[in-house]
């Protein structure tokens, strides 16, 4: 599975660094580059994968820092390696993840369609405010919508829960 996550992501969701780094704004080289038709090859991208794909490939976090990979087309090199984290059910087994930065748009703000924000929850109507002030600011042909991963992952669970509680219930069948 192909991700991309903004330099600062993997800190909004506390995925956990196992080895090597996480991407850096302030390095300038982290983002991915596409190989266009014609123009000879890009640089390779900086890479972050999960310990699972780095399993797949057969390495440690620690060997994996720094060998050149090939994920979904981009080119690129492995920075760090974080965690395995589910995107899904925990009923799906884990994934193998590679994490990478999107290219620079060059078309602005306007292509932006969602944000992770980590907020503490003190004063969340002040601070839901400044976000939807600041989006209409940058994005204001997008309208904003919200959803807060804490009630995802309830919606989630009450559904897997009332599954296991009807399985539960059902009636046996009687030979």
């Amino acid at each position: 599975m192909l991700l991309f996550f903004r330099e600062s992501e993997l800190d909004t969701y506390e995925i956990d660094l196992v080895a090597g780094r996480t991407f850096s704004d302030e390095r300038g080289t982290d983002r991915a580059v596409f190989p266009t038709n014609g123009a000879p090859p890009p640089a390779p991208s900086s890479i972050v994968l999960s310990e699972l794909a780095v399993r797949r490939l057969g390495w440690t976090p620690e060997d994996a820092v720094g060998k050149q990979v090939d994920a979904a087309g981009l080119q690129g090199v492995v920075i760090g390696v974080v965690e395995d984290v589910y995107f899904e059910s925990v009923r799906n087994p884990v994934k193998p993840i590679v994490y990478v930065v999107p290219p620079v748009q060059t078309t602005g703000f306007r292509s932006m369609r969602e944000a992770s924000i980590r907020v503490s929850g003190r004063d969340l109507a002040r601070t839901l405010q400044h976000i939807d002030a600041m989006w209409r600011q940058f994005v204001p042909d997008q309208p904003v919508t919200r959803r807060f991963l804490d009630q995802d992952f309830e919606a989630l669970y009450r559904g897997e829960q009332r599954q296991r509680r009807c399985s539960r219930c059902s009636p046996r069948s009687r030979s």
